[in-house]
């Protein structure tokens, strides 16, 4: 039987209870070691999820940050046996336990900024405009890397602005935050969606959120959205990813 874990938590008194009576979707059970606890089901095979257990997964991964404290996973982080489990929380208690202090009372928002007219660069061996042919058109190498330089150009301007409206946004949230996760620059061919995920203290999500509507008033607010609060899974995904199960 194949174990999937769903996040790590403080155990939880009856654990048994926690987990028949308040998280939705598949059986979940919870292993609790030295004041620790992993969230997991049994599972026949460790296949793709279709969207409904995709779906299910993030519901109980929610239905226990409501609850709790919880460092979620996401869907993917496999065990072969209890033993296993119990070994995780062993091995890396000391770290669990500073970052569920870190996480204690916090949701995820995400801000987002629509592109605007950002242009993605065109798939290679897509002739361009009859505005951006070299004069020579005999020479399709120079057409090509005429492009090439028109594509980076546009990804350059991308990131110059992303760094611009990160920095922007950072500044109207200051003090209203934990912790911030800044989403890589746009890529080429992204779109120059820019993203930014906040770790926000559930007593300051009413000022967050007030300084979020203060941005949408100012020019170019039309395109920032909001979405959350979430689970802090870019946040989890930081302490893990030092750690392998």
């Amino acid at each position: 039987m194949n174990l999937l874990a769903f996040g790590i938590m403080r155990a939880l008194s009856p654990p048994g209870e926690c987990a028949r009576e308040l998280v939705p979707g598949p059986a979940v059970e919870l292993l609790a070691v030295d004041g620790l606890a992993v969230a997991y089901t049994s599972r026949d095979a460790r296949g793709t999820p279709t969207v409904d257990e995709a779906l299910a997964f993030a519901q109980v991964t929610a239905a226990l940050h409501q609850q709790t404290t919880v460092l979620p996973l996401r869907y993917g982080c496999w065990f072969d046996s209890e033993a296993d489990l119990e070994s995780l929380l062993r091995r890396h208690r000391q770290a669990f336990v500073a970052a569920l202090d870190e996480l204690e009372g916090c949701d995820e928002v995400g801000l987002h900024v629509l592109p605007d007219d950002v242009v993605p660069p065109p798939p290679v061996g897509t002739p361009p405009p009859d505005s951006e042919l070299p004069s020579d058109r005999s020479r399709p190498g120079t057409a090509h890397l005429e492009r090439l330089r028109a594509s980076y150009a546009r990804s350059d301007s991308s990131r110059a602005r992303g760094d611009v409206e990160r920095a922007r946004i950072r500044q109207a949230m200051e003090g209203l935050y934990r912790r911030c996760y800044l989403d890589p620059s746009p890529a080429p061919g992204s779109g120059g969606l820019i993203s930014l995920a906040f770790l926000v203290r559930r007593a300051d999500l009413g000022p967050f959120r007030d300084a979020f509507e203060s941005l949408q008033r100012q020019p170019g607010g039309d395109r920032l959205r909001w979405t959350g609060p979430w689970p802090p899974y870019h946040f989890a995904d930081v302490l893990f990813k030092e750690f392998s199960p």
